[in-house]
């Protein structure tokens, strides 16, 4: 089974969100007139990463998402971050407000590898971008 990828669109022009689609249903039934420049200088293109929220929410690159996950040395405690879901040499991970991240505790990995961890999005970086202020 292929992956088809899916966009949301933020439209810089209008700012705001243009709903989920593939590129093809894009181009053909949303931007027909647009121009290929336009689309490259107006438009940002925000892929799914194929994974869902804990509310079955579909999670796109540029989203904020706050994640609980248990602390890798004592598994009683939970930790509890947010950050901006973005792609860093070809894998996803969730960058704080520090602009750190660590792929050995990446929560897209976490709630794969053991199902403990929760990832909730809560906005993305154009709508939203107060949620990641310090």
């Amino acid at each position: 089974i292929t992956m088809i990828p899916r966009y949301r669109v933020w439209c810089k022009i209008f700012n705001t969100m243009i709903k989920p689609m593939t590129i093809q249903k894009m181009i053909y039934q949303r931007n027909s007139s647009t121009s290929i420049a336009s689309l490259y200088d107006d438009f940002v293109f925000m892929q799914s990463t194929g994974l869902r929220d804990k509310n079955a929410n579909e999670i796109y690159i540029g989203d904020i998402v706050r994640g609980v996950r248990p602390n890798l040395d004592n598994e009683t405690e939970r930790i509890e971050t947010k950050g901006v879901v973005k792609e860093s040499c070809c894998e996803v991970v969730i960058e704080d407000e520090k602009g750190t991240h660590d792929p050995f505790e990446n929560y897209f990995a976490i709630v794969y590898q053991s199902g403990k961890a929760e990832i909730e999005v809560i906005g993305n970086i154009y709508e939203n971008p107060e949620l990641m202020e310090v």
